[in-house]
């Protein structure tokens, strides 16, 4: 979209300025006010692409997709045609059209799945150790983005080390350190995801160690021979779920991932698989 924020109308009577030489106020939203992601994004979704097949939108970019060349072009007109009742302008540079693939939030998609953007994943793993507290929460929020295409990434990286402040230096701890570099060695350009498919047969894989729970969904149709990745899915234990017994972990290990991916599983017959034999 062009100049985003800028678009929307209704959000001049909340930036209202006293002067010395009267009221002022913005003829749109401006940037840099705290809650301007939230509104936009809720207006974009519910006036321009909650009611348009084919349609995602995560702030200013918009993706359409269809199953075929048809259905692409007549969800692409749809959206026109919404844009142009609400005065919604596009930037034509920033536009792709008629793509097998595309970049989307750091993910490559096509019509057989997704994967990470080999540019994303080189750029992650030359990042350099954070110093503070401060880059490590910035180092974690970029990992957010991308953990679902990592297999059971589990550490105690997952949040802030206990006694890490602002002013603690993260380098030369010994456990930190090798928690960031597993957290980098985790991730792959190779990792394919497919997409989810509610008529294939599914299975939850799960695992449980002294360090946090991962789970990984995984399909199979019936054309295939083998088990496709869906989604991975890990975190870090609490203080007090490390003094669960293993067969506890496995169990939580299960609750988590039934929770994790309950958006698939609702209302599926699936498996849960583990390793753990008392618990199988």
């Amino acid at each position: 979209m062009n100049h985003g924020y800028h678009q929307q109308e209704n959000s001049r009577d909340i930036t209202t300025s006293s002067t010395h030489i009267g009221l002022y106020r913005y003829k749109r939203i401006n940037f840099g006010t705290r809650s301007a992601g939230e509104i936009f994004q809720d207006t974009v979704s519910k006036d321009i692409t909650r009611d348009i097949p084919g349609c995602l939108s995560v702030s200013d970019d918009i993706l359409m997709y269809g199953k075929n060349q048809e259905e692409h072009d007549e969800n692409l007109k749809k959206l026109f045609k919404k844009a142009t009742e609400k005065k919604i302008t596009f930037n034509k540079e920033k536009c792709e059209f008629n793509t097998q693939s595309c970049v989307y939030c750091g993910m490559i998609f096509s019509k057989d799945g997704a994967s990470p953007d080999p540019r994303k994943v080189e750029a992650f793993k030359a990042a350099e150790p954070p110093r503070y507290a401060k880059e490590l929460n910035s180092f974690l929020l970029h990992y957010s983005s991308i953990q679902y295409n990592i297999y059971g990434t589990v550490c105690s990286a997952n949040r802030p080390p206990k006694g890490f402040t602002e002013s603690q230096s993260f380098t030369g701890r010994g456990e930190h350190q090798g928690a960031f570099e597993s957290l980098k060695e985790g991730l792959s350009s190779d990792t394919f995801l497919v997409y989810f498919d509610p008529t294939a047969e599914h299975q939850v894989h799960v695992d449980g160690c002294p360090l946090g729970i991962s789970a990984t969904l995984v399909q199979r149709e019936s054309s295939d021979k083998g088990w496709r990745v869906v989604q991975y899915a890990s975190r870090a234990l609490s203080d007090a779920e490390r003094n669960y017994s293993q067969i506890e972990l496995e169990m939580l290990a299960a609750d988590y991932a039934c929770r994790k991916f309950h958006v698939f599983l609702y209302d599926l017959s699936s498996k849960i698989v583990t390793d753990h034999k008392p618990s199988s």
